[in-house]
């Protein structure tokens, strides 16, 4: 189904966003609709560049300006059905949640980056009872009471490896490293401080060191 907006509605939606369109452009557009999704094709004739002749694809959904892709715009096909087969696929539904390294290794320890492990609700019974391991180890840590450490260490210590058999950590340093459960919004903690670096992971998807 085809939708139409109209230059000022899509001027408003780009300047929310912190990217106001030139009084001067002269926009050509088309808005299609597709599985609850607004999306938008334009193209902006008002070029610094020469190079800069493209059709852009936006999200209108998103809260973010962030170009999907793009295509020349030399005889471009603005007909419905050829913009409806250029959007992209429909990814599986996302989890929503993540591990944040919040310390140690994988935590700014070994850099300026901290390790972002985007759950996809696999192996949620092992994961929790690895984080409750951990908070029970840092209040030990905190009492300084080193017979009980030693002895909930040699009774826990197999639960990270367990992790990275499972996929959920990638290596030995994600063992070393203090996790916290996270709410996400596009693959983003709800919370995020751009100031932070993130090393964004997928479960399961860990590269070999």
């Amino acid at each position: 189904m085809m939708d139409h907006g109209t230059n000022e509605g899509i001027s408003a939606w780009f300047g929310n966003r912190g990217y106001p369109i030139d009084d001067e452009s002269k926009l050509t557009y088309t808005l299609v609709n597709k599985n609850d999704k607004s999306w938008l094709f334009i193209l902006d004739d008002f070029h610094e560049y020469e190079s800069d002749n493209a059709v852009e694809l936006y999200c209108l959904s998103s809260m973010y300006c962030e170009v999907e892709t793009d295509f020349d715009a030399t005889d471009f096909d603005w007909s419905e059905t050829n913009l409806l087969s250029l959007l992209p696929g429909e990814d599986a539904p996302s989890f929503g949640y993540g591990l944040l390294a919040i310390g140690g290794d994988c935590g700014g320890a070994m850099g300026n980056t901290h390790d972002l492990i985007i759950l996809n609700g696999e192996h949620l019974d092992e994961i929790e009872d690895y984080l409750r391991y951990q908070l029970e180890w840092s209040f030990l840590c905190a009492k300084n009471d080193q017979d009980a450490m030693n002895k909930y260490f040699k009774e826990n210590s197999g639960k990270g490896g367990k992790l990275i058999k499972l996929g959920v950590f990638g290596h030995k340093y994600h063992i070393r490293t203090d996790w916290s459960l996270i709410e996400l919004h596009e693959e983003l903690p709800l919370d995020f401080d751009v100031r932070q670096k993130l090393n964004v992971i997928k479960q399961g998807e860990h590269k070999d060191d």
